[in-house]
């Protein structure tokens, strides 16, 4: 199910968030998030993070993040500009195994 609710992660009510998904334009939907994933891209610096559940807007503040991180500063921005989204991934546990990280799917709600 598609939502635009805001979640404890997903706070696009944040003043932040609100900037960020203010200057992400576009002529439709789609424009407007080529326009946010680039602003994305050019503001926040990847980096390695294991904390999944950090707000959108604290990522955004930090001016860094994880690719999920990042992700999910995107589909904040898309459900402030009334997108609705759903998320299905994968969680990696962090640990190191013989073949590699563990993964499982997941759904977010």
């Amino acid at each position: 199910m598609k939502t635009l609710e805001a979640t404890p992660i997903l706070d696009w009510g944040h003043p932040l968030v609100a900037r960020l998904a203010a200057q992400a334009r576009g002529a439709d939907d789609r424009a407007r998030l080529i326009a946010a994933h680039r602003l994305i891209a050019t503001r926040l610096r990847p980096v390695y993070a294991l904390n999944e559940f950090r707000p959108v807007s604290r990522t955004l503040a930090l001016g860094k993040g994880s690719c999920s991180q990042r992700l999910t500063v995107l589909e904040a921005v898309a459900r402030a500009g009334g997108i609705a989204t759903r998320v299905k991934g994968l969680r990696v546990d962090g640990r190191l195994h013989p073949r590699g990280c563990v993964m499982r799917a997941v759904s977010a709600r």
